[in-house]
């Protein structure tokens, strides 16, 4: 199963079901991927890559297409945690508080630290510290264009 090569457009609901001025918009399996052009662009390179390694899976196996699309599923989302994990936590946290909390990655082999009876909800006072923080990270710009294209 290959999804799309690009985001594909939608109309807003709400400006739709209003009446008003029918805007466009990409959809994708996150709801705030309009919210900045940045993550619009993660999207894009990421359902990217999907198609990229489906492909790949496709060719060398005789997998359904659910299988196709599971097996890249679980791909994608290994390369993402390695992005996080081993690009973007180090620089946002350093060294010292990684190796704290035990978020390094390791060179080899599985993290075989997994507690079921660790219960791993999160307090809403931590949700939204985290939700204003990735706020932050949008610029100022980015932010400006994302609001004026709501308004008009």
């Amino acid at each position: 199963m290959y999804l799309v090569f690009y985001l594909p457009a939608t109309v807003y609901p709400w400006l739709y079901f209003c009446g008003t001025i029918k805007r466009f918009s990409s959809i994708s399996g996150d709801e705030r991927v309009n919210e900045a052009p940045s993550l619009s662009g993660l999207h894009v390179v990421f359902l990217r890559l999907h198609n990229i390694i489906a492909r790949g899976i496709r060719k060398e196996t005789k997998y359904s297409s659910q299988e196709v699309f599971l097996e890249t599923k679980k791909i994608v989302g290994a390369i993402i945690q390695q992005v996080t994990y081993g690009e973007y936590l180090p620089v946002l946290l350093g060294k010292k508080i990684r190796k704290d909390l035990g978020l390094d990655l390791q060179s080899r082999g599985y993290w075989r630290g997994y507690d079921p009876n660790v219960n791993p909800t999160v307090k809403n006072v931590i949700a939204t510290a985290a939700l204003r923080y990735g706020h932050s990270q949008v610029s100022i710009p980015a932010y400006t264009l994302a609001i004026s294209h709501f308004l008009w």
